[in-house]
């Protein structure tokens, strides 16, 4: 007797479809999307070889006993959010870092955060940086008074924060979270570290926008002048050199619009910088590539970028830097403390005060939540059956 296979059912017939879906769209990527992405490589290798000799420097050797002599303070800042839109918990630690200390210290400076959901992550943020301002205001002016002026300042993330915002564009409430908070928080610091002359540099760990590149054009050109019409010159120091080679790539517009207008900076700096250790690129000024002028007006003009890696097998890490003033004799100091304290690290190839102030600082999820949810106990109680207004649980969480 013959079996006649029955008819599949709306739920088999369903996932053949899906199955057979999927299958179809690997195909398609093996054939179209992996030989677009191999463009890219190629093109991303090409560029990197062309680069490598005009842009990569040297780093000092590590050496332990400079590294002992080092006083570095860090600060970092972290942003918990819970599944209301309107409750956010912010939190800045600092500490201060000395090869030659048994035990670390830390300041902290939390702070509970209602906000309305429009443009709520972007309030967060700048109240995220207002909070590490603040703290490490208040811990580097301890710091000097006590004699104990640190060699370095290190901060997570790029000094021109936020380089995409625009005042004139928002709300009141955001307005006034940036104007009177941030930037008179920030301000405060760097000008203390202006009056001490103590450079700061901010580690990025994910560049997303390509401000070296743009930079080393904007240099090249001179094209930085359009946005900083009253300067006659950029006060930080410029590594760039104009060959024949950087002049073609990046004065050239059909060039640089051909080969740098959708790569990305990151992977580029990871080609160039490949196989390679304690090597650094040559430094450009940054804040005169950003979409808007930088925010803190009293850096602007005088942001230093470059890449640094200091093991072949770590990523490059972008740094944001302020010297104050073009005194060679301390610009290679700051190398010689970016590689030591990057090579004596827990995390080979990061800087180590930056590691214990993220860890020192952190507070853990559960811990976070637990700190929410009494916030949201004490909002429901007082708002009784108003509450649902911005405080109702996430339907999706339900699903």
């Amino acid at each position: 007797m013959i079996a006649v296979n029955e008819a599949p059912t709306s739920e088999e017939a369903s996932k053949r479809s899906l199955i057979s879906g999927i299958s179809s769209r690997l195909s398609e990527v093996e054939k179209s999307g992996v030989s677009a992405v191999s463009t890219w490589v190629d093109k991303i290798k090409n560029l990197a070889a062309l680069l490598q000799n005009e842009i990569v420097l040297d780093l000092p050797q590590p050496n332990l006993e400079s590294h002992r002599r080092s006083r570095v303070f860090a600060c970092d800042g972290t942003i918990y959010t819970q599944r209301y839109s309107s409750i956010y918990l912010t939190l800045a630690s600092a500490c201060s870092y000395d090869p030659n200390e048994t035990s670390i210290k830390p300041i902290f400076l939390p702070e509970i955060l209602f906000c309305h959901p429009y443009r709520g992550d972007l309030v967060c943020s700048l109240r995220m940086k207002t909070l590490e301002y603040r703290v490490a205001f208040e811990t580097l002016k301890s710091l000097v008074e006590q004699e104990k002026k640190p060699d370095l300042v290190l901060l997570d993330g790029t000094l021109t924060f936020p380089d995409d915002f625009r005042t004139s564009d928002s709300p009141d409430w955001v307005k006034e979270e940036f104007e009177n908070k941030f930037l008179k928080h920030a301000q405060q610091f760097f000008q203390l570290l202006e009056e001490e002359n103590i450079v700061v540099a901010g580690i990025s760990k994910d560049p997303t926008a390509n401000k070296y590149l743009l930079g080393i054009r904007k240099i090249l050109t001179g094209e930085w002048r359009s946005r900083y019409r009253t300067m006659t010159k950029l006060n930080c120091p410029i590594e760039v050199v104009p060959s024949q080679a950087m002049l073609s790539l990046f004065a050239d517009k059909k060039s640089w619009m051909k080969n740098f207008s959708v790569t990305n900076e990151l992977g580029l700096m990871r080609r160039i910088l490949w196989n390679e250790g304690l090597k650094r690129t040559r430094i450009t000024e940054v804040s005169c590539a950003t979409r808007f002028p930088v925010a803190v007006s009293m850096i602007r003009g005088k942001v230093s970028g470059f890449y640094f890696k200091v093991f072949r097998d770590v990523r490059p890490f972008y740094v944001e830097a302020v010297f104050w003033n073009s005194d060679k004799e301390k610009v290679d100091s700051i190398f010689e403390s970016l590689c030591n304290l990057s090579y004596y690290s827990p995390v080979p190839g990061y800087p180590a005060p930056l590691f214990f102030a993220h860890h020192v600082g952190k507070l853990s999820t559960k811990y976070a939540d637990g700190i929410l949810n009494l916030v949201h106990g004490l909002l429901t109680k007082r708002l009784h059956g108003d509450y649902r207004v911005l405080l109702e649980d996430r339907f999706r969480e339900s699903l």
